[in-house]
């Protein structure tokens, strides 16, 4: 499975599908930003960078709470699947939600790490999900184009992956 394969859907109960991971994931509809390395920008520092993704590489678990209330989406115990992505900065999370006792697959999705933040970004069509990174603990939310926060994600690190 490839990470940059498109018609994997994050669906989050009932139906309500959230996020894919397309190629405008945390791209083409933001407005274009000056990378480091490009003219007039620092060049990256890929170890830190490196040293920052290792440090989310795992298996994180917890609670997705809907914030928004009217909407098909209920809560879930979750589990997600952090792994490096195909080039420094970037991270793939598959995503399990937790129904009677079995882990059942929501599909992947495809982040962006802000080392200055210390926050996981994936912005698509569909939604933002930001998730601030502290320790062991990652948290934020999934807020809808009109602004609307759906959920409120909050996960504790179970083990890292090694390798």
């Amino acid at each position: 499975m490839q990470a940059g394969t498109t018609g994997f859907v994050f669906s989050l109960s009932a139906g309500l599908l959230i996020g894919a991971l397309v190629p405008e994931c945390n791209g083409s509809q933001q407005s274009k930003k000056p990378s480091p390395g490009e003219p007039g920008q620092p060049a990256p520092n890929t170890a830190q960078a490196a040293d920052d993704e290792s440090l989310l590489v795992g298996d994180w678990r917890g609670e997705s709470k809907v914030q928004a209330k009217n909407t098909a989406a209920k809560d879930e115990v979750v589990i997600w699947h952090i792994a490096k992505g195909s080039e420094p900065g970037r991270l793939i999370v598959t995503a399990d939600k937790i129904v009677d006792g079995k882990a059942i697959s929501m599909g992947a999705l495809e982040f962006k790490y802000d080392r200055e933040k210390k926050q996981i970004v994936c912005d698509n069509k569909r939604g933002i999900w930001k998730l601030t990174f502290k320790g062991n603990t990652l948290e934020g939310t999934l807020t809808l184009p009109d602004q609307t926060v759906l959920r409120r994600v909050v996960l504790e690190k179970t083990r890292p992956v090694k390798g």
